[in-house]
């Protein structure tokens, strides 16, 4: 509740003074997956600044630590909030997704699960049209497989499929069978370890896991999907 509030009179109603803006990912995505007390992700918010030199003093004056993407990680008493401008989107920077306006990051994020924006001034989601079609088949996909942390993009991927209990599709088991690889079952562990306060992987060895990502089947049993959503836009309380 204390962040919540903080958010919402702080962060949100001065950063709507410095442009037009929008929440990525995290919390529209876990909202569509089991409700509004589901939410347990960090905060992405890219904004695009009438101004792109205030929109970085206005951050920094926050306490906002930069990162080496051009953003900057807010940290509340319990969620973190990572805000960038939409031109610094690492797709775009990379060179891999021309980035113009708010509905290009659709095509920016490592999951699909993650495509989908939320605008706190419409109180509107904007997603594709298979989006909730996705949801609901309880498969979890690469959408942009190009990332600047591939042995981190698999630990959230593990992490996903063990907690939400999801099938992977084809192209994420090869990727994660990849990584995994490469870098070997112990490193993922220790990346995780160091990462996240409750690790969960340890509860799974090494063949366990090349056994669930070979046959695709889901970690743990299926879980039921989230009804009747179909629309492009909803309208979310904020």
């Amino acid at each position: 509740m204390r962040d919540r509030m903080i958010l919402r009179s702080r962060v949100l109603s001065e950063i709507s003074l410095l442009g037009e803006h929008c929440i990525i990912g995290g919390w529209a995505r876990d909202i569509a997956h089991r409700g509004t007390a589901a939410f347990q992700s960090d905060i992405d918010i890219v904004i695009d600044p009438d101004d792109y030199y205030t929109f970085h003093t206005w951050a920094s004056s926050l306490g906002g630590i930069k990162n080496r993407f051009g953003g900057y990680r807010l940290g509340l008493h319990a969620w973190k909030i990572d805000i960038w401008a939409l031109q610094d989107t690492w797709a775009h920077t990379a060179g891999h997704v021309e980035v113009k306006n708010f509905e290009d990051l659709l095509k920016c994020t490592f999951f699909d699960w993650d495509a989908i924006l939320y605008s706190p001034i419409t109180r509107k989601i904007t997603c594709n049209i298979d989006y909730f079609e996705k949801i609901n088949s309880q498969t979890l996909d690469i959408n942009l497989p190009e990332n600047p942390n591939p042995r981190g993009s698999a630990v959230r991927a593990l992490r996903r499929l063990a907690q939400w209990q999801l099938s992977p599709s084809e192209r994420l088991s090869e990727y994660l069978l990849n990584v995994i690889g490469i870098y070997g079952w112990v490193d993922i562990l220790h990346l995780e370890s160091a990462a996240f306060s409750r690790p969960i992987l340890l509860n799974f060895d090494a063949a366990k896991v090349v056994n669930l990502l070979e046959t695709g089947m889901p970690w743990r049993g299926n879980t039921d999907g989230i009804g009747d959503a179909s629309s492009r836009q909803l309208e979310i309380e904020f």
